[in-house]
């Protein structure tokens, strides 16, 4: 049963996006000399991309999409917080996700296709399609279709599809494009051909890129993109469960093996009997393997149950989908136990009986230092196995034990972070409405106001949603007076930061904060005091990669 589960749980990370086609379908990135790669667009950098030699282009279709998890929509006078997608009309024709009803296609502007489980939450068991309810952008959508998003499960996890034409340009959001190449293209090929792209003379901040395709089939497991906004796995743990699942098995099988072998021992004189009788080796392996089989069987029932209440445990109180109902695996599992396990165990007794000589089943060779020999050699590594498990049980809870006492060196009690301002900003419209300065800063002004008028606050700061988050997104490259540099964690915060999480200053002091160009002030903890060689603060000078 723990093995069927810890399987299950692996055979959901490794069916990530096995969406029909899935070979042909790849994401464009943008490829940097000194930064992680960061997801791209196919379009508006003034040239063809991924053309073959005689210039045709290799891109068969596209779809433009931007990732938002932090959205809302507005139903009933009741606030849902929702992961959107805002897509292209044929984004569905890329990423072919199940509809369970309605259709693909967002013919209007105020058309939107949820996922069921989305469905579910807002209108319960009422049929969804045709319902209406207000986006984050203060507009009546209608529910045109409902998509399962965990059949197969994807890396672009979504509750909400809106279509791109929602507001046309008044997105202020930077569009990405996941593209489908023609049969016969080689992307490695493609990718190759691509030239470098300097818009630098256009904005200070961009550095030079290469536009990359990177397949959608290796994209779950992918650490080196930087986003922070699809699912990702960790095959590092997919690894150390199936060996946990081979020794697991290795010391079930091993004890089943062993006791098998005593009882059937026990039985050496029945088995000579009917060999004085005739009986060939045909009948000795049905007759041993149907006892196994049926006792196999018996425990698959009850392993059945016990995996799947276990499951549904374990999926509620860990919040884990990856456990969910999955029969058909289940049951495929289970048969290949079936057909597998009997015929494990059946092989030694039957070439030890079948195979010798009536006489020598008759006298009984329980007590045979061979047998003997066999029997100890099952023990010694049933109890390697055990002894094994036992060390990475250890292991494992002593980090866990670490990892949820050890001081983090910073207070952490009574401190809440409240997404006040929604970050895709859709209210404000975009950034060349002429009003959009005075709404954004009405609104800043109205928080700062509550805040500072709530009797339960101590103390706020505002902070970058990023800087919650442990992410590589976050990473720069900073460079010393010796030129010397260091991949660092940087977060932009306000001075109130450090007096909320208690952080103390063991060198140097809080430097006054000014909103000037000319005034860059940065803090630096001890490790990365100590990564640069540096012992006192004003001896320590950095600078940045790349514009903060």
């Amino acid at each position: 049963a723990c093995c069927i589960i810890l399987m299950r749980y692996i055979h959901r990370e490794l069916t990530v996006d096995d969406f029909e086609g899935k070979e042909r379908i790849f994401i464009v990135t943008n490829e940097y000399e000194s930064r992680q790669p960061k997801f791209g667009n196919i379009d508006g950098y003034g040239s063809k991309p991924f053309t073959d030699e005689q210039g045709y282009s290799a891109i068969e279709a596209s779809a433009d999409f931007h990732l938002m998890n932090d959205d809302f929509i507005t139903k009933d006078e009741r606030k849902y917080n929702c992961q959107t997608m805002i897509v292209s009309d044929n984004f569905l024709d890329i990423l072919p996700f199940q509809l369970i009803s309605g259709k693909k296609t967002m013919e209007s502007p105020n058309d939107v296709i949820i996922s069921q489980k989305f469905a579910q939450k807002l209108f319960g068991n009422e049929h969804p399609i045709g319902q209406t309810f207000l986006s984050s952008a203060n507009k009546m959508v209608t529910v045109v279709g409902v998509a399962d998003t965990e059949s197969p499960r994807s890396s672009f996890d979504f509750e909400l599809l809106l279509p791109i034409s929602h507001k046309g340009s008044e997105w202020s959001l930077m569009f990405f494009t996941l593209a489908r190449i023609k049969p016969g293209y080689d992307y490695q090929a493609l990718n190759q051909k691509e030239e470098i792209v300097d818009l630098s003379a256009q904005n200070f901040s961009l550095q030079p890129f290469r536009s990359q395709l990177f397949p959608l089939k290796d994209f779950y497991f992918n650490t080196t993109i930087n986003d922070l906004w699809t699912r990702h796995g960790n095959k590092q743990n997919v690894i150390v469960l199936g060996i946990i699942i081979v020794l697991l098995l290795g010391v079930g099988l091993f004890n089943y093996t062993n006791i098998h072998t005593v009882l059937t021992l026990k039985r050496g004189r029945e088995f000579g009997i009917k060999k004085v009788f005739g009986a060939g080796k045909g009948p000795v392996f049905v007759q041993l393997w149907t006892e196994n089989l049926l006792i196999v069987f018996a425990a698959l029932m009850f392993t059945g149950l016990l995996v799947e209440v276990v499951s549904v445990l374990l999926a509620s109180w860990l919040d884990m989908k990856e456990l969910a109902h999955d029969y058909t695996f289940t049951l495929t599992v289970m048969g290949g136990f079936l057909l597998l396990l009997p015929l494990l165990v059946t092989i030694y007794p039957f070439l030890r009986y079948a195979l010798s000589a009536p006489i020598t089943s008759l006298r009984s060779v329980s007590g045979s230092r061979e047998s003997i020999a066999i029997r100890m050699s099952f023990l010694f590594l049933q109890y390697v196995l055990t002894l094994t498990l036992l060390i990475v049980a250890v292991y494992f809870n002593r980090h866990l034990q670490f990892l949820q006492n050890t001081p983090t060196g910073f207070r952490s009690e009574r401190i809440l972070y409240a997404q006040l301002i929604n970050r895709n900003q859709y209210n404000q419209g975009s950034r060349e409405h002429k009003n959009y300065e005075e709404i954004w800063k009405s609104q800043n002004s109205f928080y700062k106001q509550k805040l500072d008028e709530c009797p339960f606050i101590e103390k706020w700061t505002p902070n970058r949603s990023e800087s919650i988050l442990y992410n590589t997104s976050s990473q720069y490259t900073i460079i010393n007076d010796k030129d010397e540099s260091q991949k660092l964690l940087v977060r932009f915060v306000g001075k109130n930061y450090f007096d909320i999480h208690d952080l103390k200053f063991t060198d140097g002091s809080m430097p006054e904060l000014k909103r000037d160009a000319s005034n860059y002030k940065v803090v630096l903890n001890k490790a990365a005091m100590k990564a640069f060689g540096y012992q006192k603060a004003s001896e320590a000078f950095v600078r940045s990669e790349e514009p903060l």
